[in-house]
């Protein structure tokens, strides 16, 4: 059986990149790239894979509507899939405790947990401010791998 530190192990092996499906209008899936990294989850502490979404996309319109979320890792021929439903904390989706400074630290640390630097984290900061950024954190519930192809 795979577990979070399968996934933080490929994740780890190159980029951050994945493949997140979520649950369109039409209750077709949707598949999108983003960056994503393992953190603690903000609320319970729970190991939990995060990425960042730009405010007002479909993405999170579709996750605001079904929070369902798988996330594919894959390097070759060897992958490893969470599955499960996401928080979101981000501007326009407040969280308890979470005001625009710890909506942007929290940001910084899936940005970091995905490979990513910045030089001018003041930047990074009004950029992110800017666009209306969101924290997307599946925590997963099922996470599996191809049995032959060891993670």
């Amino acid at each position: 059986m795979a577990t979070i530190e399968d996934v933080r192990a490929l994740l780890g092996s190159e980029t951050g990149l994945v493949t997140a499906a979520v649950t369109g209008s039409n209750g077709k899936p949707v598949l999108t790239v983003v960056n994503a990294g393992v953190i603690g989850h903000p609320l319970t502490g729970a190991a939990s894979i995060g990425f960042v979404a730009v405010g007002g996309s479909r993405k999170l319109d579709h996750l605001r509507r079904n929070a369902f979320l798988s996330i594919l890792v894959r390097r070759g021929w060897r992958w490893v899939t969470a599955e499960g439903f996401a928080d979101l904390i981000g501007p326009d989706d407040p969280a308890t405790g979470f005001g625009p400074h710890s909506i942007l630290d929290l940001i910084r640390t899936i940005y970091s947990a995905a490979g990513g630097e910045h030089e001018d984290w003041n930047e990074f900061d009004r950029v992110m401010e800017a666009e209306r950024r969101c924290a997307v954190i599946l925590t997963p519930q099922h996470i599996y791998t191809n049995p032959n192809q060891p993670v």
